[in-house]
């Protein structure tokens, strides 16, 4: 157990010594591990898989021999770690490459092992490097859908580094795609708060960046100019020196929109000489074009052109590579496909031979006709029972149709009472409790130390009145069957976060913390207006049973098609017996809470009936004295 612990930690922690003592120190001390003839299988797979990463950049061939090295390694000693982490490296050069669909077939083909031996680190990488790819190819809904499952699989397993760079990766998708601005910064700066303490400084200069692009997009010049600068310096620490062009490049966009000529001119020439050194054609293109426009606007008509014959040259350049890179993926696909034929040929075969085989198993079959005929007679016999069995089916449907029946008048009687009941006591009560107030207030018998004591009492029960008011015309609407579901897409973070900032007051007075960790990109396709409902009781009701200083806490998770939400308390729980009554019209109750508010029961009745109108469900786990945890599983979006 001790050396599989040893192993683990080298396999993942590899990358971040690497980085710590620079690149070149790095592929020499792994050329050298591996030359140690003392080196056991195991390393030797690790080191070749690690060392390929490194000299991937300098050196893509050589990275593609070691990964290819280490899976036949890998798969020869059964290690399913190492054949997932080999098939990780490959699809990552694969995509350096520009072979996308060679990239994809890897990527994919890691997820099963990774899955195996539940390494989720591997997992969200895996998943992170297929979203890459569905967004270079424009797949923008496809690209979102796996950035928020390798997000979801970096907080499960802790992995701060990741986390930092899926969020950033969503932010980048709601700002250019989406073109909501607000919320990928609302992401992009949670990501910032989580990468300060990360040792990928190329992801904080990444997030900074992207930063500064969503106030670009919000026109607030300023604050995107101040966040520029802090990528720009970010990237002077570190010799990033990609992201510094890239950055010269955003400065000088935005000082030109701002009409500040002179220093875009400052920035785009500095950003094109970074560009030419690091020969990088599409930041050349783009920085070119925007000096052209730069120099025309100053009249400088001699140097605009000289510029737009240097981008158009880097645009030829560029078009050339991606007519390449299209030319290695049709012959990939048609690689793929030559074998996907030659497997179905290999079928083909089988079948053939399968049905040779049922030939002669019917040859044999039939010496046993007799036997057949014999079956035959009996079956008449069994038929004849079946008929008589239909009967009797029938007739025990026709009573269970009439219990059924039964069953629900019982229930709307029920129904009908609980509705009486209510009205008569819960609402009437206060309403009783308020006018004795108001008249003693009125004659002037009330003091004011009287008065500072009753208000906040008169307060709460005229909230709490209103609460059951509202759940009560909501409920009745839906027993007549007057309510029309509106399902559409729902970011159940925002829905969330409304419905706690709408109970913070309450929270406040028990002195109760609230706390949100649905993801921000987790989606449902429901009724909106009914999903703030059934949050907004169960927020209510942990918060109305949770003692002073206890917790409240929301989480979220997929489920095969459905993400289950779930809503726990460190309150005074239930039983099995309380438990069981909850979510029924005719057993169901109401008991006071931890500082004596009341209620009807009735909103959770409300939650179960707008779960299931969304197609969804409802259930709780709950222990005496231990708390509860509410679940509400509806369709994912």
């Amino acid at each position: 157990m001790k050396r599989r612990w040893v192993i683990h930690v080298i396999f993942w922690c590899s990358s971040w010594l690497f980085q710590c003592y620079g690149q070149s120190a790095a592929i020499d001390s792994l050329k050298h591990l591996l030359r140690n003839p003392a080196l056991t299988d195991t390393l030797a797979i690790i080191y070749r898989i690690e060392l390929a990463y490194q000299i991937n950049y300098a050196k893509t061939d050589t990275a593609y021999m070691l990964a290819t090295d280490a899976l036949r390694l890998a798969q020869q000693k059964k290690y399913t770690k190492g054949i997932a982490r080999a098939y990780h490296a490959l699809g990552y050069i694969h995509s350096w490459q520009g072979n996308e669909i060679k990239a994809l077939d890897s990527y994919l083909k890691s997820i099963p092992l990774f899955e195996t031996v539940n390494d989720k680190r591997g997992l969200s990488v895996s998943y992170s490097g297929i979203a890459k790819i569905y967004e270079q190819q424009q797949q923008i809904n496809q690209a979102l859908k796996y950035y928020q499952k390798a997000y979801a699989l970096a907080v499960e397993s802790n992995f701060k580094s990741e986390i930092a760079q899926q969020l950033g990766n969503i932010g980048v998708i709601y700002n250019q795609y989406y073109h909501r601005p607000d919320t990928a910064l609302t992401l992009l700066k949670r990501a910032i708060q989580g990468s300060d303490g990360s040792n990928n400084q190329w992801t904080h200069t990444f997030l900074l960046e992207n930063m500064g692009y969503t106030y670009y997009a919000k026109k607030q010049y300023t604050q995107a100019i101040q966040i520029f600068s802090q990528a720009l310096a970010h990237s002077h620490q570190y010799n990033q020196r990609l992201n510094q062009a890239s950055v010269h490049k955003a400065l000088a966009l935005t000082f030109r929109d701002q009409g500040d000529l002179p220093q875009s001119m400052r920035h785009a020439l500095t950003a094109m000489d970074i560009a030419r050194e690091i020969k990088d054609n599409n930041l050349i293109r783009g920085c070119a074009f925007l000096l052209s426009t730069l120099y025309e606007r100053t009249r400088n008509f001699e140097k605009a052109l000289m510029y737009q014959r240097i981008g158009e040259n880097a645009k030829e350049q560029i078009y050339n590579t991606e007519k390449t890179r299209i030319l290695n993926n049709t012959q990939t696909k048609y690689d793929l496909e030559n074998q996907q034929r030659a497997i179905a040929l290999l079928n083909k075969e089988k079948l053939l031979q399968n049905q040779e085989l049922e030939q002669k198993t019917f040859e044999r079959n039939a010496s046993i006709i007799g036997s057949i005929l014999i079956t035959i007679i009996a079956g008449l016999f069994y038929l004849n029972f079946r008929h008589q069995q239909r009967n009797n089916t029938l007739l025990t449907e026709k009573t269970n149709e009439i219990a059924n029946q039964k069953e629900q008048l019982l229930t709307l009687n029920a129904t009908k009472d609980k509705l009486f009941s209510i009205v008569s006591h819960d609402i009437r009560s206060p309403l009783n409790s308020m006018e004795a107030t108001l008249l003693l207030l009125e004659e002037g018998s009330l003091s004011s130390e009287e008065l500072a004591i009753i208000l906040p009492e008169l307060r709460k029960k005229v909230h709490t009145t209103s609460d059951l008011l509202a759940n009560i015309l909501q409920w009745a609407r839906s027993q007549m069957e007057g309510i029309i579901t509106q399902s559409e897409p729902i970011l159940v973070w925002e829905v969330a976060c409304e419905q706690i900032n709408s109970f913070q007051s309450a929270a406040q007075e028990k002195n109760i913390t609230i706390t949100n960790l649905i993801a921000p990109g987790a989606t449902v396709f429901a009724d909106r207006n009914m999903v703030a409902l059934i949050l907004r009781n169960l927020i209510s009701n942990a918060i109305k049973f949770t003692p002073q200083g206890g917790r409240v806490t929301l989480q979220a998770e997929m489920q095969q098609s459905h993400l289950v939400i779930s809503v726990q308390d460190t309150g005074k729980g239930m039983t099995h017996e309380q438990k069981s009554r909850l979510f029924d019209m005719k057993t169901h109750f109401s008991t006071h809470g931890t500082a004596n508010e009341a209620g009807t029961g009735l909103g959770l009745l409300l939650c179960k009936e707008f779960a299931e109108k969304n197609n969804g469900s409802i259930w709780v786990e709950s222990e005496p004295n231990r708390g509860s945890r509410f679940f509400i599983s509806l369709p994912a979006a």
